[in-house]
């Protein structure tokens, strides 16, 4: 980057992390994941508890609207 503001960035891309995958949980410690994450109250714990076992990416969940939904 060039000019001010890559001055001021060029501190910041020193400390990015490496692209990658993050770990997957195994099957055994699904059941305890599930467990914790259900004990958070936020709207974002109750959208990954969702998104789970429904093997929903992230963008479906938070762009979902109730009329989708046959309960």
């Amino acid at each position: 980057m060039h000019g001010a503001l890559g001055v001021l960035m060029g501190s910041m891309q020193k400390h990015r992390k490496a692209k990658g995958n993050f770990a997957a949980c195994s099957v055994k410690e699904l059941p305890l994941l599930m467990k914790q994450i259900h004990g958070y109250l936020s709207m974002s714990a109750k959208a990954v508890e969702f998104s789970i076992p429904m093997a929903a990416r992230s963008q479906a969940v938070r762009l979902a609207r109730w009329k989708e939904f046959d309960l």
